[in-house]
């Protein structure tokens, strides 16, 4: 694993930004947590067990600049090969450095290796991973867990169609609530400290 200070530095000679990216999927079933309700008045919330879902990627760079995009079908490597072609149209001129974890439609072979070789893919300069089972590193993380344990708390979709408009939404909810730096800054201190 290259340490966050590793991969920054590595950034930097190559003149590049370092993206991380995650995923997440937001289910028709409701996001449950503690709420308020009047003494003696139980909120209740009626909650689907539908597998019905909406699937999500995103981006954050050490620059603190926040990416998300709702998938079309299933994560797969052609819609990592989708994504990371809507990131090099995103920052456009810029070298990028892209950190993620291990799952297999990260792993570069067949169609993401075949992305990296393309022209359009010469702008990721490499592919970083994260170690198994970590996923505290990943800065993403907190933008799911922001998406999740806010805006969407206590929230039931009747269909996935509803559901969809309403990640939508949130998109521009989380562009103004969240500090994506803040994301950064509390990651660095997970990761080891570089070599000297």
């Amino acid at each position: 694993m290259m340490s966050f200070h590793g991969s920054k530095k590595k950034a930097a000679r190559h003149d590049a930004i370092l993206v991380f990216v995650d995923e997440t999927k937001c289910q028709l079933r409701a996001n449950l947590h503690r709420t308020w309700g009047r003494v003696g008045q139980t909120p209740v919330v009626r909650s689907e067990t539908s597998p019905a879902s909406v699937k999500l990627i995103g981006a954050l760079t050490s620059h603190g600049e926040l990416d998300l995009y709702r998938a079309k079908g299933s994560i797969n490597q052609a819609e990592m090969v989708r994504y990371l072609s809507h990131l090099c149209q995103r920052f456009q001129d810029k070298k990028m450095l892209i950190v993620w974890d291990n799952a297999s439609w990260h792993n570069v072979s067949n169609e993401v290796a075949t992305f990296l070789k393309s022209e359009e893919g010469q702008q990721i300069i490499e592919v970083a991973y994260l170690p198994s089972y970590a996923p505290e590193l990943n800065p993403e993380e907190l933008v799911w867990k922001t998406l999740k344990c806010e805006y969407l708390t206590n929230h039931q979709c009747g269909v996935v169609a509803h559901l969809i408009d309403v990640i939508e939404d949130s998109f521009e909810w989380l562009a103004t609530r969240l500090n994506p730096q803040a994301c950064i800054e509390h990651i660095k201190n997970l990761y080891p400290l570089p070599l000297s």
